[in-house]
């Protein structure tokens, strides 16, 4: 893939992730990715995963899931207390965060398609 269609595909891709939500960062697509990619994953290995502090992981989740008091999450994620030790959180997508990911492979799928036409 040469560089205009790489170019080209990847802004599509954050185009899509903008409009379905403008306060996604970088960082936080990534954590939503490897929640997608690991159903069920700890929140202290998420943070190993993205690179992140435990506590800064834990915000990420709150701003991909319900929000806090101040302010509202996406609603992408859901977190819930480790069946073997409650000390631990787990994080799943929810129907929505299914939803965005769709979208966004529906993004990709044409991105490429129209690449395609133009190389």
């Amino acid at each position: 893939m040469n560089i205009n269609t790489s170019a080209y595909v990847v802004s599509r891709l954050i185009n899509d992730v903008r409009q379905q939500h403008q306060r996604m960062e970088a960082q936080t697509l990534d954590a939503l990715a490897v929640v997608a990619k690991n159903p069920g994953i700890a929140i202290i290995d998420l943070a190993d995963r993205i690179g992140v502090s435990e506590a800064a992981a834990s915000r990420t989740v709150s701003k991909l899931g319900p929000g806090s008091p101040k302010k509202l999450g996406l609603g992408l994620i859901y977190r819930y207390e480790s069946p073997e030790n409650r000390r631990f959180k787990q994080v799943e997508l929810t129907d929505r965060g299914r939803q965005f990911f769709s979208n966004i492979g529906d993004t990709l799928k044409d991105a490429l398609k129209q690449a395609k036409v133009t190389d």
